[in-house]
């Protein structure tokens, strides 16, 4: 798979440049060049490869070179942060080492993740050897090379994306609007007004990783995966760290910006008003020695409510808005006993997780279903459950308040 593109060449002689632009070519790799003076800040244009001539200047200083060169990279990732590969063109390799140093002692710049010296004229009538310099380079990297790859596999996937939705909308005979229209609508129903975005992420990203996984299958793509990861060996248990990080990255999203309150949301529900709802519940009689909100707020946990609506109920408004929630709680990991996570109603619906910088223990309480309007809440959204854990944790819900015979809380 060619994975070497979104390329930055940076040159003052434009006919060297457009030598190299050539060889990258020849390779099935597309490059962008442009003179010192033309690259600012407000380039739309996040590179993977920056190929940079080493003599940008002809005053002959070489600190006022680097200097140059190290704005120059100020200014590509000013407001976006890059994994990127710097390669340099000198054919002196001192030069090379006093620009990486140079390039390496400023913490404010966005630091590449491998540095590379080539020669102009070594590649300029032999472009294929160009490649594999890159690639022997990126050989040793094997992770960066897994996210390059990554990244065309995404490319390739958005582009097939794009032509799925151009060629429904011409098989339909429907403009593109009305048709992204009706997605949203199949989404979310009557509830698309003010959430039109949310509506439409979904059933673009159904055709999106449904383009992800034929590219997947490819067997060339495969093999470079299955060789990529065959010599790391799993020892163990995660590190702590990394484990809570993961699952924080494929369990909760709190990027959530809809204005309504839908399934899968968790919203903030202070102890006091959760104590409240509790007041409320027969349920709660039998529990007097062991409510939950007394012995939680003693450990500094954040309360909140899961809104678990039916999804189909939720977009066709049956509910007459009125949602069903569960009480959630976010506690401090160090303050969360195994005793507690182990307890019927949470041991299969906790989770750990890193929450505004720290790490917490997620519980989902099984045993209440609270209906209630859910209009006041949307401004204490904490974050949103991904779908394939919230589907889950609401089953188990259902699955605990359906349960056969004699119940105890």
């Amino acid at each position: 798979m060619d994975y070497l593109s979104d390329i930055l060449i940076i040159d003052d002689n434009l006919e060297e440049a457009y030598d190299l632009a050539g060889g990258f070519a020849k390779n099935k790799c597309v490059s962008i060049i442009l003179k010192p003076e033309d690259v600012n800040d407000e380039l739309n244009f996040i590179p993977k490869i920056i190929c940079c001539d080493i003599k940008l200047t002809t005053s002959g200083d070489d600190v006022a070179n680097y200097k140059l060169i190290l704005n120059l990279l100020k200014k590509i990732f000013s407001k976006n942060k890059g994994t990127y590969l710097f390669v340099a063109w000198t054919r002196n390799k001192n030069e090379f080492d006093a620009l990486k140093k140079y390039i390496e002692a400023d913490k404010e710049v966005n630091q590449p993740v491998s540095f590379l010296s080539l020669d102009k004229d070594e590649f300029k009538d032999q472009p294929s050897k160009l490649k594999i310099k890159l690639n022997k380079n990126l050989d040793s990297k094997k992770g960066l090379k897994a996210l390059l790859i990554w990244n065309e596999i995404i490319k390739e996937a958005n582009n097939k994306t794009l032509n799925k939705l151009f060629v429904l909308s011409k098989e339909t005979e429907t403009d593109l609007l009305s048709l992204l229209y009706y997605l949203a609508k199949a989404n979310l129903g009557k509830k698309i007004n003010d959430n039109e975005i949310v509506a439409l992420i979904k059933p673009i990203n159904y055709i999106l990783r449904d383009n992800i996984d034929k590219e997947l299958i490819q067997e060339e793509t495969k093999k470079f995966f299955r060789n990529i990861f065959k010599d790391i060996k799993a020892e163990g248990r995660l590190l702590e760290t990394i484990e809570v990080k993961t699952n924080s990255i494929l369990h909760i999203n709190t990027n959530i910006k809809h204005k309504n309150v839908i399934p899968g949301d968790v919203v903030e529900y202070s102890a006091k008003k959760l104590k409240r709802l509790f007041a409320f519940s027969k349920k709660d009689e039998n529990i007097k020695n062991e409510n939950p909100v007394v012995s939680l707020i003693k450990k500094s946990a954040i309360c909140g409510l899961l809104e678990v609506t039916a999804d189909c109920d939720f977009s066709n408004e049956k509910t007459n808005d009125i949602s069903k929630f569960v009480p959630v709680y976010l506690i401090p990991k160090d303050k969360c006993s195994n005793n507690l996570r182990n307890k019927d109603y949470f041991r299969n619906t906790n989770l750990e997780i890193e929450y505004n910088n720290q790490f917490y223990v997620f519980l989902v309480d099984c045993r209440y279903i609270f209906s209630m309007k859910s209009n006041s809440l949307y401004k204490n959204k904490l974050f949103s459950i991904r779908e394939n854990l919230f589907t889950s944790y609401r089953q188990q819900v259902y699955s605990y308040n359906s349960r056969i015979g004699t119940i105890s809380f």
